[in-house]
């Protein structure tokens, strides 16, 4: 929680240009992802599922399906569907679990690691590169912030689960009272999320 004297900081100046610089972050990277989805043909859910599994794989852990499905929110049967259409197109492939063999693991293809490597090489690179030129002090309150930016995040998340129960979306019905509170249209760009190695 903010406490009494980040309560007095929520609307200032530089609260205000950082989260704005948060959801510019958020928008470029759907951006590309959206790019990379047309380019190769996948739905959003795909593309995440499988930045999940090449994660897992890099850390080194064996990842189920329904440990893929509690990651996705969805359910067990959504994600066999998606599982199996990943393989299908050879990017995944089902083995049994090392430790128990009652349980199935879902690992990411070296085909297909290389080509989420290599979609995603020019994004990664260029924000290696920008975090490259700051010094580690600096990379830490980064981390720091980052870290506790994910973490809100993720707790008003896990608070919905369903948008419309944590009053998150209106009903289709309800309109904007305030004309000057909505936000102004934007123009639609060429290209509209994803790991980053």
């Amino acid at each position: 929680m903010a406490g009494e004297d980040g309560d007095a900081r929520l609307g200032t100046p530089a609260v205000t240009r950082v989260l704005r610089l948060v959801r510019a972050v958020a928008t470029q990277s759907d951006r590309y992802s959206h790019a990379i989805r047309e380019r190769l043909g996948m739905h959003s859910t795909d593309l995440t599922a499988m930045g999940i599994i090449s994660d897992a794989a890099r850390d080194g852990a064996e990842l189920t399906p329904s440990q893929l499905a509690a990651e996705l929110h969805l359910s067990a049967s959504a994600v066999t569907s998606l599982v199996t259409r990943l393989e299908h197109i050879g990017h995944v492939t089902r083995h049994p679990h090392v430790a128990d063999g009652r349980k199935v693991v879902v690992e990411i293809t070296p085909s297909a690691a290389d080509l989420a490597s290599t979609s995603f090489q020019p994004l990664s690179g260029a924000i290696r590169e920008v975090l490259a030129s700051r010094s580690d002090a600096e990379l830490a309150l980064v981390e720091d912030v980052l870290s506790d930016i994910v973490r809100a995040m993720t707790e008003v998340c896990e608070m919905g689960r369903g948008s419309r129960a944590a009053g998150l979306v209106a009903p289709r019905s309800a309109t904007t009272l305030d004309p000057a509170a909505a936000p102004a249209p934007r123009p639609r760009s060429s290209g509209d999320r994803a790991p980053l190695s």
